[in-house]
């Protein structure tokens, strides 16, 4: 059981779940008091599974309880749950390790590979936070990613695959939490992380018209630079927009492909490097 009350959390975040009560936007997991906010494109997640109503749906509600209660979070033995219903934002299914949990098909039955891991997606958050704080893992040790960010989403117009995902929801639901008008991901909470990672970068170029990522954490127009990181030997490059500024409120603003790629070692390693080096030249504390 882990106690926590208001006063351990930023008053921006319980400023925020306020908001968020009136206009039922999803608000996100991991830690608020964090210096790292990853904000992916969706879940993917179909609104008639049982898990959306814990993980998205009562989001909120889940924060409230966690911050006035405390509440025993969802443990995950072996990839068995033990109870749904006890889900915590704050750590959801404690428990995983640090490997990717798959489904194969052979002969017309589904078999589980890693059943004790994870979704690709969170096993290269977990990767990419491990290289920013110079941690080795191996695949037996458990997650703990959700104590070093927060994550969000840009998009809450869900379903189980990408391409399922009604277009005009999903522009609507962007729109509504990082457009230039009404914008969910302006509250103070969300602009006070020193490092934002928007793991979308091909909605924020095919959002264009929807949103500017760079507008909306305050940088010019003129301050990205385009990092070119060749991934292997005669493939093509993949690329980071990286966004700097200095001074008494130092931020950096990297977008990147999305975390459920297979993302490769050079490309995980250059958004490490650049991590690293913002924080030590501003003394941040991960």
């Amino acid at each position: 059981m882990e106690k926590i009350n208001k006063a351990s959390c930023p008053v921006s975040f319980v400023q925020l779940l306020k908001a968020a009560q009136v206009s039922n936007e999803y608000v996100g997991c991991g830690n608020p008091n964090a210096s790292i906010l990853i904000i992916a494109s969706e879940p993917a997640i179909a609104p008639d599974e049982e898990r959306y109503e814990w993980e998205m749906a009562k989001n909120n509600k889940k924060w409230h309880k966690w911050l006035t209660e405390g509440v025993a979070e969802t443990i995950v033995h072996d990839g068995v749950i033990d109870d749904i219903s006890k889900s915590s934002p704050r750590f959801p299914y404690k428990g995983q390790k640090y490997s990717v949990r798959s489904e194969v098909k052979k002969d017309e039955v589904t078999h589980i590979r890693s059943m004790a891991g994870t979704s690709r997606t969170w096993y290269n958050y977990q990767k990419l936070l491990d290289l920013v704080r110079g941690v080795n893992r191996s695949k037996a040790d458990l997650l703990d990613f959700h104590d070093w960010c927060f994550t969000s989403e840009l998009n809450t117009c869900c379903a189980k695959k990408s391409s399922e995902v009604d277009e005009e929801g999903r522009r609507s639901s962007i729109a509504k939490r990082a457009g230039k008008s009404n914008r969910f991901f302006s509250s103070d909470f969300f602009q006070g992380f020193p490092i934002v990672i928007v793991a979308s970068r091909n909605y924020v170029y095919r959002y264009r018209d929807v949103f500017s990522v760079g507008e909306l954490f305050g940088f010019p127009a003129d301050s990205k630079r385009v990092m070119s990181v060749p991934t292997r030997k005669g493939g093509r490059n993949w690329h980071l927009d990286i966004y700097t500024r200095q001074g008494d409120s130092p931020k950096l603003l990297i977008c990147c492909t999305h975390f459920a790629n297979r993302m490769s070692e050079e490309y995980m390693k250059a958004i490490a490097s650049t991590i690293r080096e913002f924080c030590a030249e501003n003394k941040i504390q991960i």
